[in-house]
């Protein structure tokens, strides 16, 4: 009987990477607006940097990839709120796409400036999941296991190695930011190596509008609660059939046999 085919995301399922995410587009958003308000906020010592960090948070459950980062940190220094996904993305498409693209590209080579200058010390600040790292090391022979992220190859790979998940993911089996904003290239992607209908793939991720894209291929989408997401989106998938898994109902979840 063939493996079941399980594609993960890698931030919010994975790794807990907001943080240094929060971080580097902070360090990024000021070297474009160093008269901005916000760069003080770089300081860790910030009295509001908490405040900020939590706007952020909610901001990046509308996002997709790096320049999503721009656009948060600006519409938190505007004083504006976005109630939906479509509200977000259509802000988003009004956003000079060169200014974006810049952005990506800027924060990225400030990324992986940080992590090559001390690869050990990059790698704490991002951390995994605990819970859910422990049930694909329980699990690793039971599924075929496959990485759809929005991150860099070497950083997903560094990131496996420092959580001792290096040997579970075979390297044909990560598709990672060079695939752009939209999940379904990567499923494609991933098909075209397994040899297996989308329908036959399971895909996790905290994104609810990942979960939106890839269901109209025919992926069985769950999204995970404990990623960067909250009850807008959970109610959401609730509302489209999609599975909500939490870390103690994932395994169940993802194999039902267990």
């Amino acid at each position: 009987m063939p493996l079941p085919v399980i594609a993960l995301d890698f931030d919010g399922v994975i790794a807990d990477s907001a943080r240094e995410s929060f971080d580097v587009a902070l360090v990024t958003y000021s070297q474009f607006y160093p008269d901005s308000d916000l760069a003080a906020f770089k300081d860790p010592s910030h009295p509001g940097r908490r405040i900020l960090f939590e706007s952020f948070l909610e901001m990046m459950a509308l996002g997709n990839r790096a320049e999503d980062y721009a656009l948060a940190l600006k519409l938190i220094e505007q004083g504006r709120s976005v109630e939906d996904q479509e509200s977000y993305d259509a802000i988003f498409l009004e956003q000079d796409p060169r200014f974006l693209g810049d952005f990506h590209h800027r924060l990225y080579e400030n990324r992986d400036r940080s992590r090559n200058a001390n690869p050990e010390k990059w790698c704490e600040a991002v951390t995994p999941f605990v819970v859910f790292t422990e049930i694909l090391k329980r699990r690793c022979e039971d599924a075929c296991w496959s990485i759809v992220t929005a991150k860099d190859r070497s950083s997903v790979k560094l990131l496996l190695a420092s959580y001792g998940l290096e040997e579970i993911f075979k390297d044909s089996l990560i598709f990672d930011k060079s695939l752009g904003r939209d999940k379904r290239a990567h499923l494609q992607e991933l098909k075209g190596v397994v040899s297996v209908p989308h329908q036959e793939i399971t895909f996790v991720d905290d994104k609810l509008n990942h979960l939106e894209t890839a269901a109209l291929i025919g992926a069985q989408c769950v999204l995970a609660a404990w990623g960067y997401n909250g009850d807008r989106e959970q109610q959401g998938a609730l509302r489209q059939g999609f599975k909500v898994a939490s870390l103690d109902t994932i395994e169940g979840i993802l194999l039902p046999s267990s």
